[in-house]
């Protein structure tokens, strides 16, 4: 029985898959995109990712790129934390800003009738980042809490691969006082 089941399951699946073109399109400035748009779903996911992220980092500064991702959703302009994160959940939007070694990402959700809205927000948060102290503070001690799991991660990676892989970096150790960004207030 379970397996008809499961069959039933994977025959329908199929048969309400979409078949949604992907467009390329190319920005005045030469950046291109893949645009899958389906109007049924009221919805907008926005992924964009640069090449770069933390093996970019100076080694004197081994985080950096952790503590930007980290702070930009800390306010914004005029918005300090709590009214940026309010301003996000007024529009049902998230976002995501992510490093790895190679990359940094930034992923948004939000309701289509509100994309206008969260891509301004996104815009300022990219744009005007504030890196309020309390708040440095408070993302360092949070990266800061990672480095031991990412040493962790980094020797399990040498036993596997070996020494030499592309854009290798060192963790960095935990950041001081004097390695906080300064404030630009």
């Amino acid at each position: 029985m379970m397996r008809i089941l499961a069959l039933g399951a994977l025959l329908w699946a199929g048969a309400v898959q979409a078949d949604i073109p992907v467009k390329t399109v190319t920005s005045p400035g030469g950046l291109s995109a893949w645009v899958l748009e389906e109007p049924a779903i009221p919805f907008t996911a926005l992924n964009i990712m640069f090449s770069g992220g933390a093996a970019l980092d100076p080694p004197d500064k081994r985080g950096a790129a952790f503590m930007m991702t980290g702070l930009l959703e800390e306010g914004a302009g005029d918005l300090d934390s709590q009214a940026f994160a309010a301003a996000k959940e007024a529009l049902s939007a998230s976002f995501s800003f992510d490093v790895s070694d190679d990359t940094l990402s930034i992923s948004v959700r939000v309701l289509t009738e509100n994309r206008a809205e969260a891509l301004a927000l996104l815009k300022t948060a990219l744009m005007q980042p504030r890196f309020d102290p309390d708040a440095v503070e408070r993302v360092r001690q949070q990266v800061s809490q990672f480095w031991p799991q990412m040493r962790k991660i980094r020797q399990t990676q040498r036993s596997a691969f070996g020494q030499s892989k592309p854009l290798e970096i060192t963790p960095m150790e935990p950041l001081t006082k004097a390695q906080k960004a300064p404030s630009r207030h």
